[in-house]
């Protein structure tokens, strides 16, 4: 049984009180966070990517659908994806409510996936969804955007940014300098590199638990791409 603190009214609303003021500030520095991102460079956009949408083949214009903004949610469905992320799909769960009110505000929202088309046609009609979707397939828009690997990136071990040449998710006092994962029949094996000098072994049995949740994350996304035999 999980032991936890037992405490009057009293001890409860102190405590309350001073969780209270740790959520201000985490406010407050929320808003500080969403500044900076706002003043973020705007860089020129200079492909001219297609997609697949319900109005056919469009351009990345023609999905600002005459708004000033867009908003695009990347969502997980590969070309060879039986069916959407289940992360993903629980969260576009809400878009048919609040779409309708970004496009209000002069913002329009549309999910982009790499799957063709007639896969994502048919797993909005199952979900009974009505957002915007476009299918990316044959573009570079999700490699550009740095929201897709290819197979050579993945080989070297990218992992959508987790894993650095320096990983500074260790210590200083670390032994580890530079991680890198890879697949080797179906095993997650892991290369730790110090001073340069690389020593191979499974993650899995590792007893770090920041190299575990990094480990975690790389099998998580191979398995999207490369799905397994039932039962493995």
């Amino acid at each position: 049984m999980t032991q936890h603190t037992i405490g009057t009214r009293q001890d409860w609303l102190k405590a309350r009180l001073q969780l209270l003021q740790a959520e201000k500030e985490l406010t407050r520095q929320s808003d500080e966070l969403a500044a900076r991102r706002q003043q973020l460079p705007w860089v020129r956009v200079d492909k001219a990517y297609r997609f697949e949408t319900d109005e056919g083949n469009v351009s990345l214009a023609d999905l600002f659908k005459g708004r000033s903004q867009l908003l695009v949610y990347h969502f997980m469905f590969g070309p060879d994806y039986k069916a959407g992320c289940p992360s993903c799909s629980m969260i576009a769960d809400g878009f048919n409510g609040f779409a309708i009110h970004l496009a209000n505000h002069d913002v329009a929202l549309t999910a982009v996936s790499r799957a063709p088309f007639a896969k994502l046609k048919a797993y909005k009609r199952r979900m009974g969804w009505s957002f915007p979707w476009a299918s990316s397939l044959g573009s570079d828009f999700n490699f550009d955007f740095n929201v897709s690997l290819t197979e050579e990136q993945q080989r070297d071990a990218c992992n959508w940014g987790y894993v650095s040449n320096r990983c500074d998710r260790f210590p200083q006092d670390s032994p580890v300098e530079a991680v890198r994962f890879y697949m080797s029949e179906e095993k997650l094996v892991c290369i730790l590199e110090k001073n340069h000098v690389p020593t191979k072994f499974g993650v899995l049995e590792s007893d770090d638990e920041v190299l575990q949740s990094q480990a975690q994350a790389f099998l998580e996304s191979h398995r999207r791409i490369h799905p397994l035999n039932p039962g493995d």
